[in-house]
């Protein structure tokens, strides 16, 4: 959005994300969820039911995207992306403010992680990413792999993450599905510092399915990772 932004006019901004959040809010509805609030381009959602209605929420979410990005290129506008982080967990919603200002809001360290795991969209290459807490309650109902031990800022502990990719093209999605086993493999690789072997499994992952943004993303921290441990 930032990128888009600095092209736009305040008055284009404005017309921009209420286009966007016309075709998030329904969907959020549309499965059980309500939205807290909207911070700028992003939206918090809350789903009181269960984690498997956020999943659905957020494939409907890239599934409203792909529409509003043919009618966009169709005027010459550039494509949009959104990702989409989900956690589940307590949470309290309330009032924050004072007597001339406020404001209903959630406080919890669920809703912080779902932030944090929001922004690892953009780092990992994905649409939708959530976490251990959700993956399960999931079952067997979406397209899931394991992405990593990532570190979310404010916590100490590395927490397990995984994609789903139920909503990329269906040729992407195939193969993804095909090739989970020796992706979550490379994955595994990589964290226990076998770079090499993991730069060969991911070239061979990237190379079999060049729509997995992914495996060309740990391709290239492999290669790093190894060319800065041989330097050392």
């Amino acid at each position: 959005f930032t990128t888009l932004s600095e092209k736009m006019t305040p008055e284009d901004n404005f017309n921009f994300i209420n286009s966007l959040l016309s075709r998030i809010g329904p969907v959020v509805r549309d499965h059980g969820g309500f939205i807290d609030k909207y911070i700028g381009d992003a939206v918090m959602a809350l789903f009181p039911g269960s984690p498997r209605d956020a999943v659905r929420a957020a494939i409907g979410m890239q599934e409203e995207v792909v529409r509003l990005n043919e009618h966009r290129t169709g005027q010459g506008y550039e494509p949009v992306a959104i990702g989409v982080g989900i956690h589940a967990g307590e949470l309290m919603l309330g009032v924050v403010g004072e007597a001339m200002r406020y404001d209903g809001t959630v406080i919890s360290d669920a809703v912080n992680v779902a932030s944090r795991i929001e922004s690892l969209t953009k780092k990992l290459g994905s649409q939708i990413l959530v976490t251990e807490a959700v993956r399960e309650h999931l079952g067997g109902e979406f397209g899931l792999r394991f992405m990593g031990r990532l570190r979310v800022k404010g916590k100490s502990i590395k927490t397990p993450v995984y994609e789903v990719f139920d909503s990329e093209a269906e040729e992407v999605s195939k193969r993804k599905q095909a090739d989970r086993a020796p992706f979550e493999a490379a994955v595994e690789l990589f964290e226990g510092r076998g770079y090499a072997q993991a730069a060969e499994a991911f070239r061979i992952l990237a190379e079999r399915n060049p729509g997995d943004r992914a495996a060309e993303i740990y391709l290239t921290a492999s290669l790093r990772a190894r060319a800065k441990t041989n330097a050392a």
